[in-house]
């Protein structure tokens, strides 16, 4: 059986949730999940690789069935949908911002006996930075009560300095202090773990008149922006 209780979440630009309800009607065979998304990119993407992909380890069929919703009138419709009691849906994609208002209303659904049984589950939220997990799957923020999944959290891309990863004196500085190589070319950034990027962003903290590349910082300099 599929639950329905409360929806799961994904947050991000989006979250998914578990939404309040009843039951889903399953067979032992045949199960059918029904979805509310905004419509963008991402959740076709998704769509695309739970059909093409997902095999539930029960052995049963299960269909995703996905309402694609334009952006400008996802939260409206979603929250009809939520507040009218319709319980159309076992999950949605709901903005970070609106975690909050939605859990205070009892329509997400805690997901953490879920996790707690069950290992892959547990790898997948290990594998998330604490700040992703915070800001995208719990409520309150920063606490131990999960009630979804990142789905897009808003970094789509990270733009580095070559002229300062890949300075002579900056290379062999860092290497000196971390014991470590200061990543340069694109390859080697893509192995860039959490731990080597708080380094590089300790790294290049200076403050104005410390030398920088070679030249005097022209003002406070800081590692990494957002």
């Amino acid at each position: 059986m599929i639950w329905r209780k409360t929806l799961v979440a994904l947050a991000g630009a989006s979250a998914m949730v578990a939404l309040s309800g009843g039951l889903a009607p399953a067979t032992a065979e045949d199960v059918v999940l029904h979805m509310a998304v905004p419509d963008w990119p991402p959740t076709h993407i998704m769509k695309d690789l739970f059909d093409k992909e997902y095999k539930p380890a029960s052995g049963n069929t299960v269909k995703l069935e996905v309402d694609f919703i334009p952006w400008p009138d996802y939260y409206t419709r979603l929250n009809a949908s939520l507040t009218s009691g319709e319980k159309k849906y076992n999950m949605a994609v709901s903005d970070s911002q609106w975690l909050g208002a939605f859990i205070e209303g009892g329509y997400y659904l805690n997901i953490n006996k879920f996790v707690e049984a069950d290992p892959g589950l547990q790898a997948v939220f290990a594998d998330l930075h604490p700040a992703v997990k915070a800001s995208y799957s719990s409520y309150p923020y920063k606490s131990d009560k999960l009630y979804g999944f990142p789905q897009m959290p808003d970094l789509v891309i990270a733009y580095y300095r070559k002229d300062l990863l890949c300075d002579e004196t900056e290379q062999k500085n860092f290497q000196a202090k971390y014991s470590q190589k200061l990543p340069c070319t694109p390859e080697e950034m893509d192995n860039v773990d959490w731990d080597l990027f708080g380094k590089i962003g300790e790294f290049f903290q200076r403050k104005k008149g410390d030398m920088l590349a070679g030249k005097p910082a022209d003002d406070d300099f800081y590692g990494i922006e957002f």
